[in-house]
């Protein structure tokens, strides 16, 4: 998958190993890393490296303040980035992932991610957001159709975590556990897949 810093996504499983973290903490980690010279100011992108086994960073307060799911000092991280390269694909996908994810400025976040779609439509990491920022706007079908599309082009447990709840939020229970299932199979120590199982079944 293309090195797309939409795992923002996942902060909430930064403790994880890298093989183990969701697609979108992964992405964050390989965008941080493309730039990681230019955000200094914080840091906090050279930790997220460390956290997902990704570098040899260890600048301990920044390292508690992803753990703390400190929103705030990322979207600082991210805005440097942008207003250093405005078409940072990385970048405009963490940030718009990462504002759908976590706060209700939807329509802030869709346009981050959709700058990131015109720039790179066929992602998979960029896909994903489109359906989970469709999903958090309300709009389903739109939802199904990117997510869909995002599995189709990578077998990731993030994308597949995403559908699933997604199906599961429109009645297909029995199609989301399937996704469930076949995901599981294929990633068994996916901490994004039985937190979303875990709060869903």
């Amino acid at each position: 998958m293309p090195v797309s810093c939409k795992s923002v996504a996942s902060i909430h499983h930064l403790s994880g190993a890298a093989e183990r973290a969701g697609l979108q903490t992964r992405q964050i980690a390989f965008a941080a890393a493309s730039h990681q010279g230019e955000a200094v100011h914080t840091g906090l992108a050279r930790e997220w490296l460390a956290s997902l086994g990704l570098g040899v960073f260890s600048t301990t307060p920044v390292m508690h303040a992803a753990r703390a799911h400190d929103l705030a000092t990322l979207e600082l991280d991210l805005n440097y980035i942008l207003a250093r390269d405005p078409d940072h694909v990385d970048a405009l996908n963490a940030l718009g992932y990462t504002l759908a994810d976590r706060t209700r400025r939807f329509e802030e976040a869709a346009g981050y991610i959709r700058k990131a779609f015109e720039l790179q439509p066929d992602n998979p990491a960029i896909l994903d957001s489109m359906g989970w920022v469709s999903y958090r706007l309300g709009d389903y079908d739109m939802a199904l159709k990117y997510l869909r599309q995002a599995l189709g082009n990578l077998n990731d447990p993030e994308i597949a975590a995403h559908l699933g709840e997604v199906l599961w939020v429109t009645g297909d229970r029995d199609g989301a556990r399937a996704v469930w299932r076949k995901a599981l199979a294929a990633t068994p120590d996916s901490d994004v897949l039985r937190e979303v199982m875990e709060r869903l079944e």
